[in-house]
């Protein structure tokens, strides 16, 4: 076996991540070693929309005006609550919206 092209996969488990938390410093505390060269780290896209501050209560606007707002291109629901949109040049489910996961509920 040739080991310049094998693929070692390392998951990570870290402590929960806390809306506007430094995202960075995050990472090297959860990192149990230093990255290697060629190495690739991949985050969630939770994680940075956490990192972001990017959070609405669900009672301050509705789902379908803010996968509209957070959408460059809304392209329609195409069932069981299902909606295409662009973002980012990438044909995404609900702008990337996650209602899962929240600590209040909200």
């Amino acid at each position: 076996m040739n080991l310049q092209n094998s693929l070692t996969i390392t998951p990570v488990k870290t402590r929960i991540f806390r809306a506007q938390e430094n995202l960075l410093d995050f990472i090297l505390q959860s990192l149990p070693s230093p990255l290697t060269e060629k190495s690739i780290l991949a985050v969630t896209s939770k994680i940075v929309s956490l990192s972001e501050g990017r959070l609405a209560p669900q009672a301050s606007i509705s789902k379908l005006d803010l996968i509209r707002q957070e959408s460059d291109q809304y392209l329609g629901e195409i069932g069981f609550g299902c909606h295409l949109t662009i973002k980012h040049g990438l044909l995404i489910s609900t702008a990337g919206i996650d209602e899962s996961n929240s600590q209040t509920g909200d």
